[in-house]
């Protein structure tokens, strides 16, 4: 049987979606804040019907870099460690 481990399970952040980010527009009027959520301001073009969350494709070197490869590693670690 195969053990599945979340992101959250090993300390990872949860992605970001697009209720997250109107939430986190709202609060980047506190300067402080920019720094935590990665925001500095509004997105210059806002249009209804387009959601930079959802609409822009996404970027392969951070999902790789930043995303696959130190969870899988991790997980790597982990189990080699509880085998040992």
């Amino acid at each position: 049987m195969k053990n599945f481990v979340s992101e959250a399970d090993i300390g990872f952040p949860i992605l970001r979606n697009a209720q997250d980010h109107c939430t986190q527009l709202a609060a980047v009027t506190d300067a402080s804040l920019s720094t935590v959520y990665g925001i500095t301001k509004p997105p210059a073009l806002q249009i209804s019907s387009f959601e930079a969350i959802t609409c822009l494709p996404p970027d392969c070197m951070h999902d790789i870099l930043e995303g696959v490869v130190p969870v899988v590693l991790l997980y790597l670690v982990l189990t080699l460690s509880m085998t040992t």
